[in-house]
């Protein structure tokens, strides 16, 4: 229990310094909601009774990946705020029936939304450690200035029917892991989700992932990615490609696009690396 203390202490402390816009290790803003298009991307590909291993990010491939019917979630992310910023969507989706909370929700029902808090009867030792860095955090009356300014929300299939998703909503895990550094995981997946985090990958960082999502792949199991920075045309995504199946990983492009941030222009979704023996 001493460690839990020290460790929330920890994050209370990141937390603060983010609020002061000081990033260090571990610790950053979160995004409210992604800026991909989760509809577009999950019609590509099914996690229907597969595990899944995802980034937290906003949370939203998350919740996509239990509403679609995942048989199990395991996530990790860079940002230990980011779990946290799940819980907290998660309780306002569960008992105020809100997909997407923006700035005028946090600032309009801040008290609701600590007296909720303060109401949660965790499921797991994770959500506990959630509820309690909540209790602290807003009982010190803080404002909500853990994310980054509200960016254009794209369409989801979970928001389109809450109970369900309300539903589909079961005990997930979390690794602070950053994908670009030593993976060690015992578990294999059917379906590993890393959104975009391919465009911000240093040259030199390739070959530890390909490494990694091979290590965290059941054979014929997907790694699936997002093009929001660059499309197929790019000779950075060309560079990456070539990077990423130099082993046992085959590249496949989504034929699918939507439309990013308003603009009236084709984006392609995503593409997937597939583990083959």
């Amino acid at each position: 229990m001493e460690l839990e203390r020290i460790e929330i202490l920890r994050d209370l402390n990141g937390a603060g310094k983010v609020q002061k816009n000081i990033s260090r290790y571990g610790y950053d803003r979160v995004y409210q909601w992604s800026n991909e298009s989760m509809e577009a991307l999950f019609r590509n590909f099914s996690v229907k009774d597969k595990d899944v291993l995802t980034v937290v990010g906003s949370g939203d491939q998350v919740f996509s990946s239990l509403y679609n019917g995942a048989n199990t979630v395991d996530t990790f992310d860079a940002n230990k705020l980011a779990i946290y910023h799940y819980f907290l969507r998660k309780w306002i989706i569960q008992y105020f029936g809100v997909d997407y909370p923006n700035n005028k929700f946090f600032k309009d029902r801040y008290v609701d939304i600590m007296r909720l808090v303060f109401s949660i009867k965790p499921e797991n030792d994770l959500e506990r450690k959630a509820v309690i860095f909540w209790k602290h955090y807003l009982y010190a009356g803080n404002n909500w200035l853990l994310s980054h300014p509200e960016t254009n929300r794209q369409e989801s299939d979970f928001a389109k029917d809450i109970d369900r998703l309300k539903k589909s909503i079961k005990p997930i895990t979390f690794k602070l892991q950053n994908i670009a550094e030593e993976y060690d995981s015992e578990k294999k997946y059917d379906v590993v989700i890393l959104s975009n985090i391919m465009e911000h990958v240093e040259d030199d960082s390739y070959t530890v992932i390909r490494k990694n999502i091979e290590g965290l792949l059941n054979d014929g199991g997907i790694c699936v990615c997002s093009h929001l920075l660059y499309d197929s045309k790019d000779n950075l995504y060309q560079y990456e490609k070539n990077a990423m199946t130099q082993g046992s990983l085959k590249h496949e492009e989504f034929g699918d696009w939507y439309y990013y941030n308003g603009v009236d222009y084709k984006q392609e979704v995503g593409y997937v690396y597939r583990k083959v023996k």
